[in-house]
Order: structure tokens, then sequence, then C-alpha cells
């Protein structure tokens, strides 16, 4: 895990952190897109889950994306998903 506390925009989020997992907190951009943010953590598929949680319990308002997506991955991101 890095924690850059960078100001940056996603295309250089995306060329320096490819494979990653970005937790930012958004400057520009809206509920689905972050255009540019200061980049508050840089993590792994392993360490995602837990920096998320920390940061959801600790009532930090950050967005994260994942810098690249594989077919089939599993990702999904939507506001009301149900699987039914």
């Amino acid at each position: 895990m890095e924690q850059p506390n960078k100001l940056m925009t996603r295309k250089e989020m995306k060329k320096a952190y490819s494979g990653k997992w970005i937790i930012a907190e958004k400057t520009k951009g809206n509920i689905s897109n972050i255009e540019e943010g200061i980049v508050k953590y840089v993590a792994s598929d392993d360490e995602i889950s837990d920096i998320w949680c920390k940061c959801l319990d600790e009532g930090l308002n950050y967005d994260k994306f994942r810098t690249t997506t594989e077919p089939f991955m599993g990702i999904v991101d939507g506001v009301n998903f149900e699987m039914l």
C-alpha cells in the first residue's frame, strides 16, 4: 500500500499505478467518475477491502476505482445492485 497524497488527473493515476486500486479525495468529476483527485491510497487487490472498510469506518468521503480491469474480473459498479 502506498499513500502518495498527491493531486493527479485520472489519466495520470492510470499511468502511474497500472493494475492497482486508487482511493482518492475527488476534486473534479461526478458520482461515477473521478476526473481529478488527491490520491490518498494505492492498493493491490488483496489490500483494497481492508483499506476501503477503514475509510468507511472513519467516515472519509473518498472514492475508489481500479486503474485497469481484466475480462471477467468480477467488479460490480453500481448503486443498487442486487443478485437474483
